[in-house]
């Protein structure tokens, strides 16, 4: 199911709704530049009370596809998400949790990153 929030413009405030998918789409796209990691899950969802929203939860489960190291994959992961959430919304926490599996399905790591 689809969810859909108001939460305000990065640049000028303004209030507008916008759904999940619209919110995956951006962090997919971001993810698309990756050379390391393959993201096959993602959910999002505003964590305050408040509207507008400006407090959101990621969750995150990716691949690794090269011998790079979990931290550095793990610094990648937040960048896209901070980068496909943020870049038009105003954020002012995210909360995401990163879930890092090898190729075959192996859970590698889990880690919460707050901002």
């Amino acid at each position: 199911m689809q969810r859909t929030w108001e939460a305000p413009l990065r640049e000028t405030g303004e209030v507008v709704r916008i759904s999940s998918n619209e919110i995956i789409s951006r962090i997919r796209q971001q993810f698309s530049y990756s050379h390391k990691a393959q993201l096959n899950y993602t959910e999002v969802k505003a964590t305050d009370a408040k509207i507008p929203h400006v407090q959101w939860l990621v969750r995150c489960t990716v691949s690794m596809l090269t011998e790079a190291t979990v931290q550095q994959i793990e610094g990648e992961i937040l960048e896209y998400v901070q980068a496909g959430l943020g870049a038009e919304l105003l954020v002012e926490r995210l909360r995401v949790e990163i879930t890092i599996e090898d190729v075959h399905g192996e859970i590698l790591s889990y880690l919460e990153i707050g901002t």
